[in-house]
């Protein structure tokens, strides 16, 4: 199991430096955003979640494959979970397009 987790903990640092990179040009560039900022923006938000599901998925399968069906599964709600725990907190200090920040 840990050989297998190990490796998907560095293959899932760089999604995480991807989504920390995302979050920081948006901020440096809220006040002056552009259309095609937003869609710079949103093609590599996509990209990132992508990749992070791509990563995951190929981990889960590993999982199955060396120990069983149900951890894999369990892996991946698990995994899924904090995923969706840490996105919510650090989005929800981050400013909507078009919001007033003051």
């Amino acid at each position: 199991f840990w050989d297998v987790y190990n490796a998907y903990e560095a293959e899932k640092a760089a999604v995480a430096d991807m989504r920390m990179s995302n979050v920081a040009e948006y901020v440096n560039n809220f006040t002056s955003m552009s259309d095609v900022k937003v869609k710079e923006l949103l093609k590599s938000a996509y990209k990132t979640q992508s990749k992070e599901l791509k990563i995951r998925n190929k981990y889960a399968k590993q999982l199955a494959k060396k120990t069983n069906p149900t951890i894999a599964g369990r892996f991946w709600q698990v995994d899924d979970f904090i995923s969706s725990a840490v996105k919510i907190s650090l989005l929800a200090n981050v400013p909507l397009l078009g919001e007033e920040i003051y």
